[in-house]
C-alpha cells in the first residue's frame, strides 16, 4: 500500500489529469493499477514503488505540456471519432494559448465545414488569416478558403482564393489542377449565362406573320 494518504493523493491527481485529458490510455492504466481502496493491485513485476515512479513520471510530462496541447490533441481525437461539437469545443479551448491559436481555429473551420456549416467554416478560415498567418500556413487556408466556397458552388470565388493560393505557393497541394478546373467552370457559366441573354437582332426582330 502506498503511504498514508498518498493513495489518495496520486488517485485525486490521476482524475485530475483525466478532466483535462480524457483519453490518456496511461493515465487511466495508472489509475485502474490502484485498488478502489488504495492499495496496487497485484501484477507481476509490479510494486508500489513502480506505480509512484509512473505517476511521478506522468505528472511530470503533464507539468511540462501546455493545456492547449492537451485541448488540440483531443479535439483531433474527437473530429476522428466523427464527436464534432466536442471537437469544436476542444479546439476553441485550445486557440486561447498562442502559439496554437491558428492551428486551433483552422480545424474549427473544418469541423464546421464537415457539420454543413460551410460559411462559418470559411469565416475561422479567414480570421486565422487576419491573425497573421504567413508563408505555407496562409497558403493553406486560401487553399481551403477556396475549397470551401467551390462546395457552395461559388465557382468565382473559389478561383479567386485558389490563385491567391497559387501565388503564395505555386506547388502546394493539387491548387494548380483546382484552379484550372474552376476557370473552367467560370467560363463555361459565363458562355452559359451571355447565351440565354437575347441579342440585339432578337429584341428587334419584328414578325409579320
Amino acid at each position: 500500500m502506498l503511504g498514508a494518504g498518498l493513495e489518495d493523493e496520486a488517485r485525486d491527481l490521476l482524475q485530475s489529469l483525466l478532466e483535462r485529458a480524457p483519453l490518456s490510455r496511461r493515465a487511466r492504466e495508472l489509475l485502474a493499477r490502484l485498488g478502489g481502496n488504495g492499495e496496487v493491485q497485484e501484477h507481476v513485476g509490479t510494486s508500489t514503488a513502480d506505480v509512484a515512479e509512473d505517476v511521478a513520471s506522468l505528472l511530470a510530462e503533464d507539468a511540462e505540456s501546455p493545456a492547449s496541447e492537451h485541448r488540440y490533441d483531443q479535439g483531433l481525437m474527437y473530429r476522428e471519432l466523427g464527436m464534432l461539437d466536442d471537437a469544436i469545443r476542444e479546439f476553441r479551448a485550445a486557440a486561447r494559448t498562442p502559439g496554437r491559436e491558428l492551428a486551433s481555429l483552422e480545424m474549427v473551420g473544418h469541423c464546421l465545414i464537415d457539420l454543413g456549416e460551410v460559411k462559418k467554416g470559411i469565416e475561422c478560415f479567414r480570421i486565422a488569416l487576419g491573425r497573421g498567418a504567413r508563408g505555407l500556413a496562409a497558403a493553406n487556408l486560401k487553399y481551403e478558403i477556396g475549397a470551401a466556397y467551390e462546395r457552395l458552388d461559388d465557382a468565382e470565388r473559389a478561383l479567386e482564393w485558389f490563385a491567391a493560393c497559387g501565388q503564395e505557393e505555386p506547388d502546394h497541394r493539387d491548387v494548380q489542377a483546382r484552379i484550372r478546373s474552376v476557370r473552367g467552370r467560370v467560363r463555361n457559366d459565363a458562355a452559359r449565362n451571355t447565351g440565354n441573354l437575347p441579342s440585339s437582332s432578337r429584341k428587334n426582330k419584328i414578325s409579320y406573320l
